[in-house]
């Protein structure tokens, strides 16, 4: 019963600490996680930063891509940098 409390604790934190793009976006040119919804391509997760309006992406692979959700990367020490 243990466990299964700290993994559904685990998952829930996990979910929180995803963001929706419609409702929040990350600080301009603060690079951060995200999936997207390229599921042509072998990873839908990448790095990208959002500038000027827009989301992007350090490598050309994702420039047709659309940011369903993303994140902060946390610090080696956790939490938000």
């Amino acid at each position: 019963m243990i466990i299964a409390a700290f993994v559904a604790g685990f998952k829930e934190a996990h979910t929180l600490q995803w963001k929706d793009p419609a409702v929040e976006i990350p600080e301009d040119d603060r690079q951060v996680l995200v999936e997207t919804d390229c599921k042509d391509k072998e990873l839908r997760y990448a790095i990208s930063y959002f500038l000027a309006g827009a989301w992007h992406f350090p490598d050309d692979w994702y420039y047709d891509c659309r940011v369903v959700k993303w994140m902060y990367i946390p610090s080696e020490k956790g939490g938000e940098k």
